[in-house]
């Protein structure tokens, strides 16, 4: 196999080198006989035909070719030595181009002559015209070359012809790079431009190739025949669940998209259509990336691509693949680590004439684009691979939701601008005795790999600007090296690691390093491996009976998706001795390659070797099975034929070991998905455990499901990774500003972890930019922040369409740049960054206590109802229309009858305006009253209380329950999850009055619930109960509840939470219990802020309540209401500001006298610090 693969590989090869010695030696024979420029023309052009353009298939070009030009009343004529395509090369006497006046005559020609008359040729005219009509930007080049050296002449033809020389001033010598240059000059001339444009119209979602393909592939896996493909699919699944928080009904709102009908996409598996995409996407990556490695093997120049093009036979190109899938392609150009447990390699598993003829489909058009101008334009490489990358998930809310962010160009910069890492602080470090090629820097979250892309672009940067241009090809060499060790990335998700490698390849090779490695093989340095979690966090403990003595073992456990297997155990002493266990795999996988059963002398040998790193007899012993077990387990998978994933995978839970505390800078975009929505089960606790055990981010259980992966991925990879003092430069979400659950970040009350925040970057005025707000933390390791904090505050608008691929530079001149301060505030227990600093003395309000979040109704589809029918006992009832509305119906109850005592009123946020509400929803809900509260009622008890036609109900409730959970429904029940934190068994039925206010939003919004009147206007409904979208307070007193009522819907109080708010796409949005942190006294009916306050509040209420209908009606909103059940966000809103704008007179009033109440509860504690009244607005 390996010798056919060999065979492929050197069809299509140059040997720069031995070509450029070849023209060197023409010259000199040439300058003996003092011959002229056509006698070079005629030895070069015959060699690069024989040696270099018939082994590329590229066309002959035209000699002599004659063009007319007219300057004024002259008619000139000129006659092209060659011409290839639009590249005009130009032949001089040896050592022309040494002598700066033939060198500038030469140009001169070549430039202000042959070009522009060139360019007024009808024919040429046409061509440049075709070439525009495709979406692609012409150009012009001429080459000048004496035999020794060369000049390089380019020019871009848009409005008007503007022409670049390389090299200013001299001459290059004709080299093996430059030779490189011209063949990449000439293959452009007859192909494509590979950038993000051109790339996206043919293999984007909407191209016939993508939509070919994805279904294809998608077809093959869910008619999978081989065992590997199941397991393949599984496997990612579980590892991908630890990136994304996977949902099949998520996903599958893209199969129309990729061209699936109506139909099938209601039916599709949206999971196995998104592996099918990434399965198309990393076999493109895959070709261009072995094309790129073929192009820059040592000094020689192959096409790949061009090499599968040749094959005819589906079973050959089979053949061809499996060596490109199993990394042969990319060992045999001495890169190791391309491809390692390769997750995508299943298609070749299914093959069938369908997916042949997609491949050969994909290989074609690949054909078509000058590969190599990545290697030259490194920004367009990065550029296209992200727009790409974040193409394979068309519509944008689908990419929301599964966190899929990268990086723009620009930030990126700015933050390694920050850390220092830049030519100009290369040179620094230089200067104090440091070599910059020794600096270790980890992304942690590689993605598509922008932030290492540039690390390395920047240190050739500094290394050709300490060497004049032109990097020695030893520096080169040791550059190569060093930064294939030092610069490294890690990442979960397989598409993103494969994305990430080409990435760092096409670095190397636009770097001018790649074709240096002369023979040495280097290593992509890119691991498949989840940062956070080490060996040390899947620990357990083996009991082996050794004789009749049971031996523990401290293990690692690995679980994986074969049923057979189920999981691997490890002694974790082992998995720790990184060296050792490295070798170790190594030697398994040689074994396993042989099949050698398990009781074999030559396994045993091996096992019981590596079992001397224990201590006794008997732990030895115990090592011995346990090792046994684990070849064993691997030897069933390499007899079914899928083994090839797991070493990789199991070598992944070392990393942490392998590189603990050893980098300078850990840089990066880290996942930005919230804990609850981690699709993994055993994954999620072990996060759980990380974030509240072992780093103290928070203690609370009810901020633990709105707990960021970005916070705990700083604290964590800072920890691992970090050497002391060493920085780190993260892109976060915004929230770290105010939100609850990263109070104990911004503070720095992190358990273990120590660092110090030196600079903020604060982009939430970029536009656009991700789908949240966002910022940048710069931070050291060790030591403590001390506010306030150095901030750089960005602000403006981006052109859409190249946000993400515009570099610094350019941004620069677009967006505004300020240095501010910013500052820690706390107001009781709550802490947020803000630019303005105010410190309170007081407690927090009396009512902080005494408000509640609501209940979760959930899953809504359960319980949320409309009223089909009405009979004496019983209603029939289906799933609400406000289900569907919202976009929530993933699952539909039957209709069906319930008992009319389990019939209740659900108050949300979108029924509350400001002093007023819209009717509650209607719900069926399994509660009785039960004294001060109520009792739930589950499916075995309404049974046994006669209940049964409620007991259907929730029969299939739970159904739709054990759907929606997966592998998480033994972990909590409907009822449980219904009564979450007794959110609904803990309110009163006896309540008169619920004052309630929005929990998240824009501004605050409160309003007073008469239990009674309302019951009175739904007489089908047995309570009214809150749900979780509001927090309320309950009384008898009607009066407190119009004060507090008043209080809750004061725009000073409003502008006082802000700062404290986090902020989403469409602005500020937590709310919680921030108002309640000011301090707000319980009503005293002898005050006379208090009455007054009260009085307010029911002249408001009363008038609010007159106006809501008449608002709904003037914009028709109430027969929208009636038909859907519920208005629509933006329709909230509306009405919201409609009332709060006919009101304003009132809530002036109220303002003023909040701010006197407020005043009375608080006073500033430090000097110097502004006190509560800079806040308010005076009257």
């Amino acid at each position: 196999m390996s010798m056919i693969g060999s065979e492929i590989l050197l069809t299509f090869k140059v040997n720069l080198a031995e070509v450029v010695n070849e023209i060197t030696k023409i010259a000199r024979e040439i300058e003996l006989i003092n011959g002229s420029e056509e006698d070079l023309k005629i030895g070069i052009e015959k060699l690069l035909d024989q040696k270099v353009w018939r082994v590329l298939e590229i066309p002959k070009p035209r000699y002599e070719f004659l063009i007319k030009g007219v300057s004024g009343a002259t008619v000139k004529h000129y006659r092209l030595d060659a011409l290839y395509g639009l590249t005009i090369f130009e032949y001089k006497r040896p050592r022309t181009l040494s002598r700066s006046k033939d060198r500038d005559e030469a140009i001169k020609k070549v430039r202000d002559e042959y070009i522009l008359t060139l360019l007024a040729d009808e024919k040429v005219r046409e061509v440049i015209k075709g070439i525009r009509g495709k979406g692609l930007t012409p150009r012009v080049a001429g080459i000048i070359i004496d035999g020794y050296n060369v000049v390089f002449i380019d020019c871009s033809i848009d409005s008007y012809t503007t022409c670049r020389v390389e090299p200013e001033v001299g001459s290059y010598r004709l080299d093996v790079e430059r030779l490189r240059r011209i063949i990449r000059i000439v293959i452009a001339a007859y192909r494509k431009k590979l950038d993000a444009k051109t790339l996206a119209s043919d293999f984007g979602y909407t191209s016939s190739i993508a939509r070919k393909a994805v279904k294809t592939l998608y077809n093959a896996l869910t008619n999978a025949k081989s065992l590997k493909s199941k397991a393949m699919f599984e496997e990612w699944v579980k590892i991908a669940s630890q990136a994304y928080p996977l949902s099949g009904e998520e996903l599958r709102k893209i199969a129309v998209d990729y061209g699936f009908s109506e139909d099938e996409a209601k039916s599709a598996d949206g999971l196995k259509l998104f592996y099918a995409i990434q399965t198309y996407y990393s076999l493109i990556l895959k070709l261009l990336a072995a094309e790129t490695a073929a192009r820059f093997y040592d000094s020689a120049a192959s096409e790949f691509i061009k090499s599968l093009l040749r094959i005819e036979s589906c079973e050959k190109l089979k053949e061809q693949l499996a060596l490109l899938e199993s990394g042969f392609v990319y060992r045999w150009y001495d890169i190791k680590n391309f491809l390692e447990g390769e997750m995508f390699s299943w298609y070749l598993d299914e093959w069938c004439s369908d997916i042949c003829e997609v491949v050969k489909d994909i290989i074609r058009t690949l054909d078509e684009y000058d590969v190599e101008v990545l290697s030259q334009d490194l920004s367009s490489a990065r550029d296209m691979f992200k727009l790409l990358y974040e193409e394979l998930v068309p519509r944008k809310e689908v990419r929301k939701y599964l966190g899929i962010y990268t990086t723009p160009d620009w930030l990126a910069e700015l933050i390694l601008d920050k850390l220092g890492l830049n030519v100009e602080c290369f040179k620094k470090l230089e200067e104090q005795g440091r070599d910059p090629l020794s600096i270790k820097v980890l992304d942690p979250g590689v993605g598509t790999g922008t932030f290492l892309s540039l690390v390395i672009q920047r240190i050739a940067a500094h290394l050709k600007q300490k060497y004049g241009g032109v990097i020695p090809s030893d520096v080169a060499k040791r550059a190569l090296l060093a930064i294939t060790k030092n610069v490294i990335g890690f990442d979960i998700d397989a598409l993103a690691i494969l994305t990430a490698k080409t990435n760092y390849l096409l670095a190397l090779a636009a770097s001018e390093l790649l074709a240096h490695k002369e023979g040495e093989e280097i290593e992509i340095p890119i691991y498949m491996t989840n940062s956070v979690v080490t060996a040390e966090e899947r620990k357990d403990k083996a009991i082996v009976v050794i004789g009749s003595k049971p031996v523990t073992i401290d293990v690692v456990k690995i679980p994986i998706a074969v049923e057979e297997v189920k999981e691997f155990l490890l002694p974790l002493k082992l998995v720790k001795s990184s060296d050792e266990f490295r070798a170790f795999l190594s030697e398994i996988g040689s074994l396993l390659e042989r099949e050698l059963h398990e009781n074999s002398p030559e396994v045993l040998g091996t096992l019981r070797r590596y079992a001397r790193l224990c201590g006794s007899e008997e732990e030895r012993e115990a090592w011995i099975r346990i090792l046994t077990e684990f070849y064993s387990k691997l030897l069933v998978l390499k007899k079914q034929g899928i083994d090839t994933i797991w070493l990789p995978i199991i070598k992944s839970h070392i990393v942490s070991t392998v590189f603990e505390k050893m980098f300078d800078y850990v840089v990066g975009n880290p996942p930005w998905i919230a804990y609850r929505y981690i699709a993994n089960p055993e994954y999620q606790s072990i996060v759980k455990s990380l974030i509240t055990n072992v780093y103290g981010l928070v203690l609370e259980e009810h901020l633990m499901t709105q707990m960021e992966m970005a916070t705990l991925f700083f604290v964590r990879t800072l920890d691992l990774y970090l050497k002391d003092g060493g920085m780190i430069g993260f892109v976060m979400p915004r929230s770290i500003f105010s939100a609850d659950q990263h109070s104990n970040f911004r503070a720095g009350k992190t358990a273990r972890a120590k660092y110090k925040i030196v600079e903020i970057i604060d982009c939430e005025n970029v536009e656009p930019l991700f789908y949240v707000p966002t910022c940048a933390i710069i931070g050291i390791k060790g030591g403590e922040t001390a506010y306030p904090v150095k901030a750089l505050v960005v602000s403006g608008k981006l052109p859409e369409n190249k946000h993400k691929i515009l570099p610094l530079e350019e941004v620069k001149k677009l967006l505004s740049f300020e240095a501010k301060n910013i500052y820690l505030n706390s107001l009781g227990s709550r802490t947020w960054l803000d630019y303005k600093q105010i410190a309170l003395q007081g407690t927090r309000s009396y009512y902080y206590g005494f408000f509640k979040n609501g209940a979760t109704i959930y899953p809504q589809v359960c319980w949320f109802v409309e009223v089909v029918d009405v009979q004496p006992e019983f209603a029939v009832v289906r799933t609400s229309k406000r289900i569907e509305v919202r976009g929530k119906i993933e699952h539909e109850m039957p209709l069906l009858p319930v008992e009319k005592k389990f019939i209740y009123g659900v108050l949300t946020s979108a029924e509350v305006m400001p002093f007023c509400h819209l009717s509650p929803s209607v719900a069926v809900l399994p509660i009785l009253p039960a004294g001060s509260g109520y009792t739930i009622v589950r499916r075995e008890e309404a049974q046994r209380r006669g209940c049964t036609k409620l007991a259907k109900w929730l029969e299939e409730a739970e159904k739709v329950w054990s759907e929606i959970r997966g592998g998480k429904v033994g972990r909590m029940s409907i009822y449980e999850r219904l009564d979450y934190q007794r959110g609904l068994t803990a309110q009163s039925p006896r309540a008169k009055f619920k004052v309630v206010y929005l929990r998240s939003g824009t501004n605050l919004a409160a309003a007073i619930v008469d239990v009674e009147r309302t019951l009175k206007e739904n007489r089908l409904l047995n309570g009214v109960v809150i749900g979780h979208t509001l927090y309320y307070y309950e009384t008898d007193n009607i009066e407190e509840a119009y004060y507090l009522v008043a209080i809750l819907n004061s725009s000073i109080l409003d502008q006082l939470i802000k700062p404290m708010q986090t902020r989403g796409e469409f602005g500020e949005r937590d709310i919680s219990k921030k108002p309640l942190e000011f301090p707000i006294p319980k009503y005293d009916p002898n005050n006379e802020i208090h009455k007054r306050l009260s009085e307010l509040g029911k002249k408001a209420s009363e008038i609010a309540q007159r106006l809501l209908p008449l608002i709904l009606s003037q914009h028709e909103y109430d027969k929208k209401l009636a038909e859907r059940g519920v208005l629509m966000p933006q329709e909230v809103a509306t009405v919201r500001r409609e009332i709060r704008e006919r009101l304003k007179d009132l809530i002036q009033q109220i303002d003023d006298l909040v701010v006197e109440l407020l005043k009375v509860g608080a006073s500033s504690r430090s000097a110097g610090v502004p006190a509560l009244d800079k806040y308010f607005r005076k009257a």
